[in-house]
């Protein structure tokens, strides 16, 4: 476990976070290349950017890897009857979110919460703050799919 400060809020939050968070990933989302499984950028794409929360941050859900049985937890999630991640699920080391973080185009831009739900113990988000354009949102995605570093695909 990292400790990590999120000013989600204004206030910071000192909060406890694993090693690695987990994407789940959609057919469109993960694809095939010279014999390796890569993430598209789109995978981390933040779609509402236009709604941001009460806090000015829109976000991106995750889970977090606290043990072995998340990524499980991740695949078999439903929606609607179906597997929601019908592909698989990527796997990024949360060190590489503050490097990100810290790069002269996100300036503190990117951050990630742990937002436990009834349902989910593991849930957390990704969180982009309101001032980033489309552009520039599509350009931090890229960093961090460029940083994931496990592909776990679907056993359908």
């Amino acid at each position: 476990m990292a400790v990590f400060v999120c000013f989600r809020s204004r206030i910071g939050i000192v909060m406890n976070f694993p090693e690695e968070c987990i994407r789940g990933a959609r057919e469109d989302q993960i694809y095939l290349e010279n014999d390796n499984y890569i993430a598209g950028s789109n995978l981390f794409y933040f779609n509402k950017l236009d709604d941001p929360d009460s806090s000015g941050w829109k976000g991106n859900s995750i889970n977090w890897k606290d043990d072995e049985n998340a990524i499980e937890f991740t695949l078999n999630q439903e929606k609607n009857g179906k597997k929601q991640f019908n592909a698989g699920a990527a796997i990024v080391p949360h060190t590489q979110l503050k490097k990100i973080n810290r790069m002269p185009l996100v300036k503190g831009r990117l951050q990630f919460e742990r937002d436990k739900l009834d349902d989910n113990p593991y849930h957390g988000n990704l969180l982009l703050g309101s001032n980033v354009t489309p552009r520039t949102m599509k350009v931090i995605a890229a960093c961090i799919a460029a940083e994931v570093t496990e592909i776990v695909l679907q056993n359908n």
